[in-house]
């Protein structure tokens, strides 16, 4: 959430330089009073009906069978978005998956 915490993009590359020195990543953030303290603000969780997935044996399970589940998912992810978001202040905002 953007509302929480500011990330500072580093244009010249130092962060970067020295997240590949150190082998992780590094990201500098702060909130209130330019701490890592979050920012007071709504933070609105919503929970969706589990997806039911079937056991299977490790030879049965298939790049079709796994993209079937896929996007069983990304279609409960964009109903549940698209059932929430007037009442959450998002109607006028079209959900895109990339």
């Amino acid at each position: 959430n953007t509302d929480v915490f500011d990330v500072w993009y580093d244009p010249y590359g130092i962060c970067e330089w020295v997240s590949r020195k150190l082998q992780t990543s590094l990201m500098i953030y702060w909130g209130r009073f330019y701490l890592p303290i979050p920012r007071r603000t709504p933070v609105t969780l919503l929970f969706a009906k589990p997806i039911l997935v079937e056991k299977l044996p490790e030879d049965q399970i298939t790049p079709e069978v796994v993209d079937e589940l896929h996007d069983r998912l990304l279609a409960s992810i964009t109903q549940l978005y698209n059932s929430h978001k007037k009442c959450l202040g998002y109607g006028h905002k079209e959900f895109q998956l990339l």
